[in-house]
């Protein structure tokens, strides 16, 4: 005796997934347009130049906004020979989080140029060695969030319709 067959199946179209109602043929759930807005919608940065200059970063890291307003990550690197990705919608705060992981990725750059320029390169790379990896520390920390036990992934996880 066979299973009867499923009531949906799952398709491509245009590089994206989505729900087929095996007996009508209509997709369901989210309509068959990107889920990204055109456009930033910037979360309201602190005030002061450095949490401008950390929210300014995370909007570049960023692939666009969803239809909730919530910046999407989408990176893609190889580790030992194999291809990891991270595909995140972020809120308010982890966006804030992720610039300033960013920033201070970033800042030892001009800190061991000024070194150098007043001869003292080991002052420099004194500084920059922990702010790398606190900001490392702290992308890896948001990714697993965001990735497992955190949030749902709307990416990842689209919700089913009834």
């Amino acid at each position: 005796m066979e299973a009867p067959p499923t009531r949906y199946r799952v398709v491509e179209r245009d590089g994206r997934l989505i729900v087929v109602d095996t007996s009508t043929g209509a997709v369901t759930g989210a309509s068959g347009a990107s889920p990204l807005r055109p456009g930033a919608a910037p979360v309201a940065a602190g005030k002061g130049l450095i949490p401008l200059i950390a929210d300014r970063a995370a909007q570049l890291a960023g692939r666009g906004r969803d239809s909730d307003g919530r910046l999407v990550i989408a990176w893609e690197w190889t580790q030992n020979g194999k291809t990891k990705r991270w595909d995140a919608a972020l809120d308010p705060a982890q966006q804030r989080r992720l610039g300033r992981a960013l920033l201070v990725i970033g800042a030892p750059v001009p800190l061991v140029l000024l070194s150098f320029l007043f001869g003292q390169p080991f002052f420099g790379f004194v500084w920059a060695v922990p702010l790398i990896f606190i900001g490392a520390f702290g992308l890896k920390r948001l990714q697993t969030e965001t990735q497992g036990g955190g949030r749902p992934n709307p990416l990842r996880n689209p919700p089913r319709s009834p």
